[in-house]
């Protein structure tokens, strides 16, 4: 039986019945709500702070932050108060477990969660810590034991104790659990930053798809300079099932430089979840087995809605649209950005070539046989980059009195963006050889006197994810929850999509009344209009 003079004790309407957990700064008991009549969970400040004005004021300070927050994955402060000294918190009570005894089993067992369970777990994980990122806050103590999983399949994040407002200072005192410390935070805490609780979801992630914790060692002290100074263990290397690309997504994650990692907790899932179906592997892997089969319409009976507007998704280069995996509602992806340097190096030794070429051609032209001069390589027209160029036309003026005059050249044909679309999904598909920077491609709607309406699109948010739309791929946006009837054929594989809802902006190329057509920009400039009927539409650019 645990002596402790609280349980029993009433702090205000709460009654403290059994001690739940004690951690390094306050104790949670097990309390009743005697005005409400419902359980609850009430957290107290250590005897040994009660004393420090720093950490009380911190203390109520996360409580304030804490109880203004509606979020389905962060627990609900009902109560704050202070009684005799005692300094106290009311949350709602979850019953349940927590994720550190679901993994402890697992490790008994020697077994590893299903796949759909890891991306379920993980996802409520990062839509709590996006969303206290976006008010200030920083959790600081992201761990297992921290994440609650109710009986009625709800995953909570509790215990914002050693929160820390982005805009405020730190006492310095304490970096958090040692197994998931951020390196800047076991060097500082005054070193926290959002990142740092990217770094500690990345190992619970990695514990959950591993079976293990990337560093492991009784002492403190060590574990803190592993994350300062040693690679994470390749995760292959401990579970083989795991793909290529997991292992990447796993180590972008445990950068030693925050900077490194990805920009929230929801890009980290988008790149987790892709990677695990498969996508945006290296050039010379192929999808690996998983310990536990899983696809995409299992993945959408898992995932949540997306809080943001919409989803983006680059995969690596599939040999047909019949093999691309579709992207479950809510799915947001972060690339591997190194691999759309590629295309430009294998284009380099053909370019060479076709130089070469070029100059023994023109070396072996015969003089103009008319009586003229010779054709020059200067005058010759050569090929644009991605199409061919229009031959040189005279000038308007008299040749006979400006025999040296330089020729007026046409502007070159462009190389072609072919769209496709349909009610729901559309597609922006490139036929050249070369990419297409998709960042400078723009959509907007436009009504009867040809103005832009509000229903617009940049190619900015693709190129966000991906900077390209490589030859013979297709970058898409399709309407969220609704089934995708139109396949392109032109779509060797896809390098971003999207998937916004149906009432938003981004949504341009639907008909609505007085809208029948839509322009394409180049740059901002306009270099085509579409009709909305059509169902597709060809662009040049330059």
């Amino acid at each position: 039986m645990v002596d402790d003079p609280l349980i029993g004790a009433q702090l205000g309407n709460f009654r403290l019945e059994r001690l739940l957990g004690r951690g390094g700064m306050a104790t949670v008991y097990y309390g009743h709500d005697v005005m409400l009549d419902r359980p609850v969970a009430i957290k107290v400040v250590d005897r040994r702070f009660r004393d420090n004005a720093a950490y009380t004021d911190r203390f109520l300070r996360e409580a304030r932050s804490v109880a203004r927050w509606r979020h389905e994955h962060i627990i609900q402060v009902y109560h704050v108060g202070e009684q005799e000294g005692l300094h106290y918190m009311v949350m709602e009570y979850i019953p349940g477990g927590d994720l550190a005894s679901l993994l402890a089993d697992q490790r008994a067992c020697e077994t590893l969660l299903p796949v759909s369970e890891v991306l379920r777990i993980g996802r409520a994980i990062a839509s709590a810590l996006d969303f206290a990122h976006k008010q200030g806050i920083v959790h600081r103590d992201v761990k297992p034991g921290n994440v609650l999983l109710a009986d009625d399949g709800r995953v909570v994040l509790s215990d914002f104790g050693l929160v820390l407002e982005t805009n405020g200072e730190t006492t310095g005192e304490m970096f958090g659990s040692p197994h998931y410390v951020a390196p800047e935070q076991a060097r500082s805490s005054g070193g926290v930053v959002p990142a740092s609780d990217l770094y500690a979801l990345g190992v619970i992630l990695y514990e959950m798809l591993v079976g293990r914790r990337p560093f492991e060692d009784p002492s403190p002290a060590t574990l803190a300079l592993q994350h300062l100074m040693e690679p994470p263990p390749s995760p292959r290397q401990l579970n083989p099932n795991l793909n290529q690309a997991t292992e990447v997504v796993l180590l972008r994650a445990l950068e030693k430089e925050p900077a490194a990692r990805y920009p929230s907790a929801a890009a980290l899932m988008d790149a987790l979840e892709v990677a695990l179906l498969g996508g945006d592997l290296a050039p010379d892997e192929g999808p690996a087995p998983l310990r536990v089969d899983v696809d995409a319409a299992e993945l959408a009976a898992w995932s949540e809605p997306a809080p943001t507007a919409f989803v983006r998704s680059p995969l690596a280069a599939q040999a047909s649209t019949d093999t691309l995996p579709r992207a479950p509602a809510g799915l947001r992806v972060q690339p591997n950005r190194r691999r759309s340097l590629s295309p430009w190096l294998l284009l380099i030794p053909a370019a060479l070539l076709f130089l070469i070429l070029v100059a023994a051609a023109y070396a072996l032209l015969p003089g103009d046989t008319s009586g003229g001069e010779a054709t020059s390589p200067a005058e010759t027209p050569t090929a644009a980059e991605g199409g061919g160029q229009a031959p040189a036309t005279p000038s308007s003026g008299d040749e006979g009195d400006e025999e040296d005059e330089a020729p007026v050249v046409a502007p070159p044909a462009g190389r072609a963006v072919q769209l496709y679309y349909d009610e729901n999904t559309f597609y922006a598909a490139n036929p050249n050889a070369g990419d297409v920077e998709v960042a400078r491609l723009a959509f907007a709607a436009l009504a009867a006197d040809g103005s832009p309406t509000q229903y617009a699109f940049s190619g900015e948010s693709w190129a966000a994810y991906y900077p390209f739309i490589q030859p013979g791929h297709c970058d898409r946006l399709h309407v969220v929850n609704t089934a995708i009837q139109l396949e392109s054929a032109a779509c060797a594989g896809l390098n971003a999509w999207m998937t916004p809802a149906a009432g938003e902006d981004v949504v341009f190329w639907r008909a609505r009344e007085g809208v029948a057509e839509f322009a394409v920009l180049w740059d901002g400039v306009e270099v085509g209009r579409c009709p909305v009927s059509a169902g597709s539409c060809e662009v040049a650019i330059p």
